[in-house]
């Protein structure tokens, strides 16, 4: 399944609405292609699903609060369920991601898997996410690509492997994270704001919108809304949301050859076409109309 920039679709409260899977099977697979430019290419977007992703071409930075892992081909990464994201790719890549429900491997609420294993590993605060560089976990590597293929394949039976390979995958994380101390993960006063902070910008993203306006969705001063949004997503608002609006040009750019750079540049909160141009320069390393001939 292709996914890009306009394909994650989330609530007020930037929980992805999208299923995974079945209700008897919660368990889904994706492919993402990513072209080149410095835009968000997967927005900000959290689920109570965990994921284990592994990068198959190129290179990408998965954002959580915080902080940033930037994976390379022939690496792995796993985010824990609630945990805010976002995908990134400067030159392009390719990543297969798996979405699925504890359930999957515990077999239910109240098991021995449950209750032992997977909720201490949900609650841990040490686990938001976690990069397997080439080098370690050869079996994890070893497991993806087959988990992928199964997945796409869909032989008899594939269900028992997928869920076999998923279950070693979580044994290995809490093997992990064995050695921490499993705290319930209780989300910060930051955490909060600045995702109310980007549920306003996701909304509003093509209007006029100040500093101000933002600083009000999370009821906070305007400093305190930048200090808060620096230490999370690593820019100012500000930052984040030309950021945002670049990259929903160039999906706009590439799905609607029928609108002109000036009707992109309008529609996507742009002051002028000569503006949007610059800054769409500076994401992307080329003007909006070399960017659309090259599609």
């Amino acid at each position: 399944m292709l996914l890009d920039v306009c394909s994650v679709d989330v609530n007020e409260a930037l929980q992805e609405l999208k299923v995974h899977g079945t209700p008897d099977f919660e368990c889904a697979a994706y492919e993402l292609r990513f072209r080149s430019g410095a835009g968000t290419v997967i927005p900000w977007h959290w689920h109570g699903e965990l994921e284990a992703a592994y990068v198959a071409e190129g290179e990408i930075t998965v954002r959580l609060p915080g902080s940033a892992l930037r994976v390379r081909a022939g690496e792995s990464f796993f985010i824990n369920a609630n945990v805010l994201h976002c995908y990134e790719a400067e030159e392009g890549g390719k990543v297969r991601s798996a979405v699925f429900g504890s359930e999957l491997v515990t077999g239910g609420a109240n098991t021995v898997f449950e209750r032992r294993y997977l909720r201490p590993l949900m609650e841990n605060r040490a686990f938001t996410g976690l990069l397997l560089r080439a080098g370690e976990f050869r079996q994890i590597h070893e497991l993806m690509p087959r988990f992928f293929s199964v997945m796409a394949s869909e032989p008899v039976g594939f269900e028992f492997t997928a869920r076999e390979i998923l279950s070693r995958l979580c044994l290995m994380l809490c093997e992990r994270y064995a050695d921490t101390t499993p705290r319930p993960v209780r989300r910060s006063p930051d955490a909060d704001r600045v995702r109310d902070m980007l549920a306003l910008i996701h909304e509003r993203w093509a209007e006029p919108l100040e500093l101000g306006d933002i600083a009000r969705s999370a009821n906070v001063g305007e400093r305190e809304c930048e200090r808060a949004f620096k230490r999370l997503i690593g820019l100012t608002p500000k930052q984040y949301l030309i950021k945002y609006r670049t990259a929903r040009a160039a999906s706009l750019l590439s799905s609607r050859p029928d609108l002109s750079i000036a009707e992109v540049a309008a529609r996507c909160g742009f002051n002028s076409p000569s503006v949007f141009a610059r800054t769409f320069r500076d994401y992307y390393s080329v003007t909006p109309r070399e960017y659309r001939r090259s599609i």
